[in-house]
């Protein structure tokens, strides 16, 4: 079916059931009632009035439906295009809405074929993980490593990565929070292993820690892993469709005259970020 015939069909048994719910609730007890002339109008007036909101009500959840049934064909097209880019030997694991938006995942992918040798820094472990390994892999060079401290998660990527054969391609370390001093306050953040960073990295992904509402629950990411990205890097920012990622952004914006945002690439609920080379650097 259609969505024209779907959004037909859907009206005409809405528009039934506010008739049917109109003539049951108002009209009957007018006619079986002995009121008065005034009375019987306002009742009329107050049941179209309610049928007018109750379709209006209606309508609302029609278009809401509508526009998710529109995002799940992008969200469809965009796995398309990942599966005829990446061609996974294995079925990737079926999308949830707590996943990364495939679109984010097409970004992110496109910017590390873009690269030579890619390096990658992931804050946070998943799904994701493996589609950017797989990009890596695609591109016959490059390292990811994931920081994840929920050592179940770890764990359980970990093993997806074993199943799709690319651990050679990416790494998940486990790195739980702990104290972490900055020029402006005092946070909890990821042990960072220093060690394993291959600095320049090209690509920061930022969809961690995980499970906290305080706008500084991300913002260490880019203070404390600045001086490891290259001078062209992308940093990809999730969830700033919550007010508190939102910030960080501002925040890394102010603290970095040489960040900005793609207007072209981000999407409500995530934002791309660029370095800009400077001139010496492009010339």
């Amino acid at each position: 079916m259609s969505d024209e015939r779907l959004r037909t069909y859907l009206r005409q048994r809405w528009l039934r059931l506010s008739l049917a719910l109109f003539l049951l609730l108002w009209l009957l007890p007018i006619l079986a009632l002995p009121l008065s002339s005034q009375l019987i109008l306002l009742m009329l007036w107050q049941g179209l009035l309610l049928g007018a909101m109750a379709l209006l009500g209606v309508r609302r959840l029609e278009s809401a439906w509508l526009r998710e049934r529109e995002r799940a064909a992008e969200r469809q097209q965009q796995f398309n295009w990942l599966y005829s880019r990446l061609q996974p030997r294995r079925p990737l694991p079926a999308w949830e809405g707590s996943m990364a938006e495939p679109s984010l995942l097409v970004a992110a992918v496109e910017a590390v074929l873009a690269r030579a040798n890619p390096s990658v820094i992931e804050l946070g472990s998943g799904f994701s993980t493996l589609v950017l390994a797989y990009a890596l892999e695609a591109k016959g060079e490059g390292r990811l490593i994931a920081l994840e401290d929920n050592a179940r998660f770890a764990a359980v990527t970990r093993r997806s990565l074993a199943e799709h054969g690319l651990e050679q391609y990416a790494t998940v370390i486990d790195a739980p929070l702990r104290p972490l001093e900055l020029d402006d306050g005092a946070y909890r953040w990821y042990t960072l292993p220093v060690e394993e960073i291959e600095a320049p990295v090209d690509l920061l992904l930022v969809d961690g820690p995980a499970g906290g509402l305080a706008a500084s629950i991300r913002y260490p990411a880019l203070p404390a892993l600045l001086e490891y990205l290259a001078q062209d890097a992308i940093i990809l920012a999730d969830d700033t469709d919550r007010r508190h990622e939102r910030q960080n952004v501002v925040r890394w914006l102010e603290m970095t005259p040489q960040l900005a945002i793609d207007d072209e690439l981000s999407a409500s609920s995530y934002t791309v970020l660029r370095i800009a080379k400077k001139e010496s650097d492009s010339a």
